[in-house]
């Protein structure tokens, strides 16, 4: 049972005019609970409604919008890119427009697989899809670092491997260490693109020319050759996601160098960089399940400040 008086409609009726509160508390709360600055992403969102060119929905109470979410399509696959409720809205009232958004994107012509990591949204809402598929939840922490010191590399053990700066030119080979890094993790289950060189190459261009959170840094990323190859085993990529904040957009090692500290000072090497920039504190996302990595991250002194949901559904 949904509360009375609520409501929903199609987002592309809307101008971001009519949005005008919803959007300015979204970026607050933003900057607030997790110290992003969103207001070049909400310049964005303004600029896609007043084109009616922003698939989703927005919840009504009475005649007021209090909330909105939003999706694209990709060929077969579609992503929930953002979902906010303003802060008195009733959580059932949050439920039936996560429903609402996630059956619209369900019901697109081509569309198999719906995903959507969504920082706004508490876990576990009981969402139910109308169409006919498999609906999974995997929570996700945001975690944070309010200093950038890291602990000592250990003696000589990450290996052989030469570290270099990110360049366009790397693109492909991290593409495939990506693509080998994920091959059978949980992030792959999350991510489609993840399961293969070319999705991989999507997301990595995505992240370090027009990425959706924030600036990246290219003097952040941080590679690591192998030693007589052209090869990657690793890559840290950061950005800037407000001042004096950073952000570990990406960390990955291949499978055969795992284990040997190389993500560890990878992870330094990026955090340095972010310092080098301003930061003085710097955050990152990770599957709560992925217990080494969350262990990796605590180890260098992060905390969780939030959880929430990663969607897939999948129709069958």
């Amino acid at each position: 049972m949904y509360p009375p008086f609520v409501s929903l409609a199609n987002l592309r009726a809307f101008r971001s005019s009519d949005l005008e509160p919803v959007l300015e508390a979204q970026a607050l709360h933003w900057q607030r609970h997790f110290r992003w600055d969103r207001r070049f992403a909400m310049g964005e969102v303004r600029r896609l409604l007043d084109r009616r060119l922003l698939s989703g929905r927005v919840l009504v109470s009475g005649r007021s919008p209090i909330g909105y979410a939003h999706y694209f399509q990709e060929g077969g696959r579609a992503v929930l890119s953002d979902l906010f409720v303003t802060g008195d809205a009733d959580p059932q009232a949050t439920r039936l427009l996560l429903e609402g958004t996630l059956n619209g994107a369900c019901l697109q012509y081509g569309v198999r697989r719906v995903e959507g990591q969504l920082l706004c949204l508490d876990p576990a809402l009981g969402v139910r899809a109308a169409v006919s598929g498999e609906l999974r939840e995997f929570p996700r922490d945001l975690m944070l670092k309010s200093d950038l010191s890291t602990p000592p590399a250990p003696p000589n053990a990450i290996g052989t491997v030469t570290f270099l700066g990110w360049s366009e030119e790397v693109l492909h080979r991290a593409a495939r260490l990506l693509a080998a890094s994920y091959r059978g993790h949980v992030d792959a289950l999350i991510n489609e693109e993840y399961a293969g060189d070319s999705g991989s190459r999507c997301a990595l261009a995505r992240c370090t020319r027009t990425p959706p959170r924030g600036q990246f840094l290219p003097a952040a990323g941080i590679v690591a050759r192998k030693s007589g190859s052209s090869a990657l085993a690793g890559m840290c990529l950061g950005s800037m996601v407000s001042d004096g904040v950073g952000h570990i957009a990406q960390l990955c090692v291949e499978p055969e160098s795992q284990g040997l500290g190389l993500g560890s000072e990878l992870l330094r090497r990026t955090m340095r960089a972010l310092a080098r920039a301003g930061c003085d504190s710097v955050t990152l996302t990770v599957t709560a399940s992925n217990s080494r990595a969350v262990r990796l991250y605590e180890r260098h002194g992060f905390r969780t400040i939030a959880t929430f949901p990663a969607l897939v559904w999948q129709r069958i």
